[in-house]
C-alpha cells in the first residue's frame, strides 16, 4: 500500500506535477498562437472595436497563461540550482499569486458564459443585475480563496519545493467549487430560459449554439471540479490536493474562449429568421439606439434589422461587426 505522506511520495509527486505543468505550459502556448488571430490580432490592429465585454475573454485567457508560466518556475527548477533563492524567498508570495490567477482565470471563463445571458434578461433588470452579482461575487471568492488557501513548504533535503492547500481552508475550496458548479448550471438554465423568451427557434443555429455550448461547459465544469474537489477532500498529501489544478483550471479557459470563437464566426444573416414583433424606433429603450458595449450573445433588434434585406427590403444593410456571433446596432 502507498504510504501517501512519505517524504519521498511527495516529492515524486511534485516531479511528476512539475512535468504535467510543463505539458500544459506547452499545449496552453500552441492553442493561444492558433487562436490570436481571431480576436486579439483585431484588437491591436483596429479591426476589431474593443468593448467591455471582451474583458472576461482576455483576463481568463491570460491570467491562466500567466498562471502557469509561473508555477512551472516555481515547481520546475529544482533548489539546489542557481536559482535556488526563487523557490526560498519569493516562493510563498508566487505560490499565491499562481492561485490567485488560477482562480481568476475560471471565475473569467464562467463570466465570459454569463455574458449571454445577461443580454437575454437585459430587460429584466432583476436577473440581469442578479447575474452581475453573481459574477461579482465569483470574483471576490476566488481572490480570497487566491490568497488563503495555498502553502509552500521547502526542506533542503529534497529537490522540489511542496505546494498544497491550507488545511484551514480546504473548506473555502471546495465552496469555491461548488459555487463554480452551480453558478455555470444556473447560467446554462438562464440562457436556455432566455432564448426561450425571446421566441428564438429551437431548430435555429443560434439556439443550437448556445444550448450546445452551455450544456458542454456544464459538462466540463463537472468534469474538472469533481476530481479537484475530491483531492481536496481525500487528503492524501499536500502536492495530491492541487495535482488536478492546473489541468483542470486550462481545460475550463480553453473551452470558454472556443466558444467565444466559435460564435464570432457565425455571421447575422444567420438568424435572419427569428420572428420580432414590430418596434417603433421610440420603443426601442436608448441603450440599443448606440452601439451594445455589453452584448456578448446575440442583439435581437439589429438581427431584426439585418432580416429586412433577406424578406425583401431593397435597403442597403446597416455596417454591423459580430462579437461572439453578436450584431452590434450601428453607431
Amino acid at each position: 500500500m502507498v504510504d501517501w505522506h512519505s517524504e519521498q511520495t511527495v516529492e515524486l509527486t511534485m516531479y511528476c506535477f512539475s512535468l504535467v505543468t510543463i505539458f500544459l505550459l506547452g499545449m496552453y502556448t500552441w492553442y493561444l498562437l492558433l487562436s490570436f488571430h481571431k480576436i486579439e490580432f483585431g484588437l491591436i490592429v483596429g479591426r476589431i472595436r474593443f468593448q467591455p465585454a471582451y474583458i472576461p475573454y482576455l483576463l481568463g485567457r491570460y491570467a491562466d497563461f500567466a498562471a502557469l508560466i509561473t508555477i512551472t518556475v516555481i515547481s520546475a527548477v529544482p533548489r539546489g540550482k542557481p536559482s535556488q533563492s526563487l523557490s526560498d524567498t519569493s516562493g510563498p508570495g508566487l505560490v499565491r499569486l499562481v492561485s490567485v490567477l488560477g482562480d481568476v482565470a475560471v471565475s473569467a471563463a464562467s463570466c465570459n458564459l454569463a455574458l449571454r445571458a445577461m443580454v437575454l434578461w437585459r430587460d429584466n433588470t432583476t436577473i440581469f443585475y442578479g447575474l452581475i452579482c453573481a459574477c461579482a461575487i465569483d470574483f471576490i471568492f476566488a481572490l480570497v480563496v487566491g490568497v488563503l488557501a495555498v502553502s509552500m513548504q521547502c526542506d533542503p533535503d529534497f529537490d522540489h519545493c511542496t505546494i498544497g492547500i491550507v488545511f484551514s481552508s480546504r473548506g473555502g475550496v471546495i465552496g469555491f467549487f461548488l459555487f463554480t458548479v452551480a453558478f455555470d448550471t444556473t447560467i446554462l438554465v438562464m440562457t436556455i430560459l432566455g432564448m426561450r423568451r425571446q421566441e428564438l427557434p429551437s431548430d435555429s443555429n443560434w439556439y443550437c449554439a448556445l444550448f450546445n455550448q452551455g450544456v458542454l461547459y456544464v459538462t466540463i465544469t463537472l468534469l474538472t471540479c469533481i476530481p479537484m474537489g475530491v483531492m481536496a477532500v481525500l487528503r492524501l498529501n499536500d502536492a495530491m490536493n492541487i495535482f488536478f489544478l492546473p489541468a483542470g483550471c486550462t481545460i475550463s479557459v480553453i473551452a470558454s474562449s472556443a466558444s467565444v470563437t466559435a460564435l464570432f464566426k457565425m455571421k447575422p444573416v444567420e438568424a435572419s429568421k427569428i420572428s420580432l414583433p414590430e418596434r417603433r424606433p421610440e420603443d426601442i429603450p436608448a441603450p440599443l439606439k448606440t452601439a451594445n458595449l455589453l452584448s456578448t450573445v446575440i442583439d435581437l433588434s439589429s438581427i431584426r434589422d439585418s432580416s429586412d434585406v433577406v424578406n425583401g427590403d431593397s435597403r442597403p444593410p446597416a455596417q454591423t461587426h459580430s462579437y461572439l456571433g453578436i450584431v452590434e446596432l450601428p453607431v
